[in-house]
């Protein structure tokens, strides 16, 4: 596994923009994303893993990211490992109606 930080000043430039935030990412041997945090100095963050990889917000890498193609640097696992402890799971009800995490479904809407 390699672990990596990058700092985003200007914010996101698809999905949410919530301003400036950091994202740490962790990567397989064999290139492909397993883990995936932002976090916003605006307080929101976002959380992605294999079982958890899409939601309204985002999603986890989905290419292969050898080491030259990952923007950022490298971290310590212990860091990326704080960052992730950090962030609630994605699938809390109540984060999810904070506008973070999947998009709730909403109840008065007709079924299709």
């Amino acid at each position: 596994m390699r672990w990596y930080t990058r700092r985003l000043e200007d914010g996101r430039v698809d999905g949410p923009d919530w301003g400036p935030s950091t994202e740490y990412i962790e990567v397989a041997d064999d290139g492909w994303a397993t883990r995936q945090v932002e976090i916003f100095d605006s307080g929101q963050s976002l959380k992605y893993d294999r079982a958890h990889w899409i939601d309204y917000h985002g999603e986890l890498f989905d290419l292969p990211l050898p080491d030259g193609r990952v923007a950022g640097s490298r971290c310590a696992a212990d860091e990326f490992t704080r960052a992730w402890t950090s962030v609630p799971d994605p699938s809390s009800w109540e984060r999810a109606l904070s506008g973070i995490g999947p998009r709730p479904l909403d109840p008065a809407a007709p079924a299709s």
